[in-house]
């Protein structure tokens, strides 16, 4: 999920100024994610309770724990690592199971780095409304030249738009730290990263709840392959900093679909297990 995005984008981050502090992003979230088939049907795939992190140039974890405020036992224990973006998940069989296991309260997050720590952040869960507050499922609809284009004919030469629905819980963060997020990632069936949005507090241009749409331009994308779009919409209903870190609590919906563009492959085709979509 959202592992690709900020794996992806790493490599694309040079010249970013080093920051004292070891941790420059930490997310806790609740998130259920959906495929959307060419009818535009949209089918569950997974619920997740999802610790991660994204850390500073030269920034380091040696040890982290999160666990319920009050509570003994760890939900996760963070590994020492050095990599740019970390990330922990625990999958339900549906979002009441998750609820009844993760519930709307408090959460505290431990993080020791190589030059700084985090100790008792607490985060709240429950939000402005007391409850779970995922934002409705996301569709999304392909545009080339103004006109809705099939899934399985996106002109490789010309630009692609992606379009999603209204993120129904967006909105400005009160305390005016992050607002809600929107992230937005294309790659082919060989997992190659084609075109993706920014990291927010990392890169200067990144999608918030405002946005509705990504654009993915016409020399990115190659002819005769499956292509995998990913959405994601963030609704934070707490947000703290510590220092330089900037830590928010979000329920998230994921939407993945599949596109195919037109033509012939000038390189390896898609495996067969890829080719989900008809000419």
């Amino acid at each position: 999920m959202i592992r690709c995005i900020f794996s992806t984008l790493f490599v694309t981050l040079t010249g970013v100024a080093a920051l004292a502090d070891d941790v420059r992003f930490t997310l806790l979230e609740k998130g259920a994610t959906y495929e959307m088939d060419e009818a535009g049907g949209l089918h569950l795939l997974k619920n997740e309770f999802v610790s991660e992190t994204i850390l500073s140039e030269g920034g380091a974890i040696v040890e982290g724990i999160v666990k319920h405020a009050g509570g003994v036992d760890p939900i996760f224990e963070l590994e020492a690592s050095e990599s740019f973006f970390n990330r922990y998940a625990h999958s339900y069989v549906d979002f009441a199971a998750l609820d009844k296991a993760h519930p709307n309260s408090g959460y505290v997050v431990n993080i020791r780095g190589r030059n700084s720590a985090i100790t008792g952040l607490t985060l709240m869960f429950h939000g402005p409304e007391g409850k779970a507050q995922l934002p409705d499922p996301i569709t999304m609809t392909l545009v080339q030249e103004n006109k809705e284009t099939g899934f399985a004919q996106v002109d490789p030469d010309k630009d692609l738009h992606l379009v999603w629905s209204e993120f129904s819980k967006g909105a400005a963060d009160p305390r005016g730290i992050l607002d809600d997020l929107i992230f937005a990632l294309v790659s082919d069936c060989h997992g190659n990263s084609v075109s993706r949005s920014g990291i927010p507090l990392i890169m200067p241009e990144y999608l918030t709840f405002r946005a509705g749409k990504h654009v993915i331009p016409a020399d990115r994308l190659q002819p005769g392959l499956t292509h995998e779009a990913t959405v994601i919409h963030v609704n934070g209903v707490d947000t703290r900093q510590v220092g330089e870190t900037v830590a928010m609590v979000s329920y998230n919906t994921t939407t993945k679909m599949n596109f195919r563009t037109t033509g012939q492959t000038a390189g390896p085709a898609c495996a067969e297990a890829d080719q989900t979509l008809s000419r």
